[in-house]
C-alpha cells in the first residue's frame, strides 16, 4: 500500500490534473475525518486561511488556529471500521 507522501509525488508528477486534484481531495476528506492536523497541514498553502460564517458569525482565522481546532475535536476514524463507516475504501473514484 502506498504512503501519502508516495501518493502526492505521484499526483504532482502526472500530466493528468484531475487526477492530481482527486489526490489532494481524498487526502483532505480523510485528514478531516480522521481529525489529523498534521496530515490536514500538507493539503493546505502555510499562509492559506480558514474563511466562514458561523451563526452568523465571521470567522476568519490562520491556518495554524485551524489546525488546532481540528486536532483537538473528535475523529470519527477507527481501524477497524474505517472504510465501512466511510462507505468507500481509501482508494475512492471522484468520478
Amino acid at each position: 500500500m502506498a504512503t501519502e507522501r508516495t501518493i502526492m509525488a505521484k499526483a504532482t508528477h502526472l500530466n493528468r490534473p484531475y487526477e492530481a486534484v482527486t489526490v489532494v481531495l481524498s487526502n483532505y476528506f480523510d485528514a478531516l475525518y480522521e481529525s489529523d492536523a498534521a496530515k490536514l497541514s500538507r493539503v493546505f498553502h502555510p499562509l492559506a486561511h480558514y474563511v466562514c460564517v458561523r451563526d452568523g458569525t465571521l470567522q476568519y482565522l490562520s491556518m495554524n488556529e485551524y489546525l488546532l481546532i481540528v486536532e483537538n475535536r473528535p475523529s470519527n476514524f477507527t481501524d477497524a471500521g474505517r472504510d465501512v463507516a466511510r462507505g468507500h475504501s481509501s482508494n475512492c473514484s471522484f468520478g
